[in-house]
């Protein structure tokens, strides 16, 4: 599968579009992040086939008391060893995680403290 960066590029779109794009695929079961390989396409389940979500789920407002360090360290780690260093932002992060922004840097205080 290619990268986020590569969607972006290859698809003219934002980064944070083609995150959640990857985001979408991964919550629905038809890609996996592989550790120094990079996200790959996966047999899904066949509770995934058969009713898949309309919509990425998104995290209900307020429930950003849910992220901590340790989840936003480990997607951090997860988009590195798949994309490289240099896909790593605040903004994929909190994507993949599905809560905003902002939401990230109150357990994290900077893409350089991670």
């Amino acid at each position: 599968m290619p990268s986020t960066r590569q969607l972006a590029i290859r698809w003219n779109v934002a980064l944070a579009t083609a995150t959640k794009a990857l985001t979408t695929l991964r919550q629905q079961g038809l890609v996996r992040a592989e550790p120094r390989v990079g996200t790959v396409v996966t047999q899904p389940e066949p509770a995934a086939v058969a009713d898949p979500p309309r919509h990425a789920p998104r995290v209900a407002a307020g429930s950003d008391r849910q992220l901590s360090g340790e989840r936003i360290v480990q997607v951090a780690i997860e988009i590195a060893d798949a994309e490289g260093l240099e896909a790593l932002s605040m903004r994929g992060i909190a994507a993949r995680l599905g809560a905003s922004t902002m939401s990230a840097y109150r357990h994290v205080t900077s893409k350089d403290d991670l």
